[in-house]
């Protein structure tokens, strides 16, 4: 999965693609990645994201990496979409409802859409693990 997610990602952002198009698939890949975590969660009984020490620290401008829990967990830090999808398999595997959700903008100098990753909770709440975390 990091292969894909970093080749599609890596393709300008899904620049390329029409925005509800992009966000769909951007979505797909989240979910994944959710999964994933959530199968990390159970395998590894590893403890609730924000108890574990870890913060947010954005990635240099062109370069994405998508880190499971796991690693996520390892480096101590992580951006939006592996915050996010943390968080949201946390809550999940705790019988809670949650689903990624996405914010975007036009980045104007490259066309490109620039996403960033949240939770939404059951009661329509939109949580953002990155400024929990320290994004400012």
């Amino acid at each position: 999965l990091a292969l894909f997610v970093n080749r599609a990602v890596r393709i300008g952002e899904f620049g390329g693609l029409k925005r509800k198009r992009s966000e769909k698939a951007l979505l797909f890949l989240l979910e994944s990645l959710v999964n994933i975590d959530r199968m990390e969660i159970r395998d590894n009984r590893l403890r609730p994201l924000y108890k574990a020490g870890v913060r947010y620290v954005r990635e240099p401008r062109g370069q994405e990496n998508w880190q499971d829990i796991v690693t996520l967990y390892q480096q101590r830090t992580g951006d939006c979409e592996d915050l996010a999808c943390a968080r949201t398999a946390g809550l999940r595997e705790n019988g809670k409802w949650a689903d990624p959700f996405l914010r975007w903008r036009l980045d104007e100098d490259t066309g490109m859409y620039i996403y960033h990753v949240l939770v939404k909770r059951a009661s329509g709440k939109i949580e953002d693990p990155s400024r929990i975390l320290g994004m400012r």
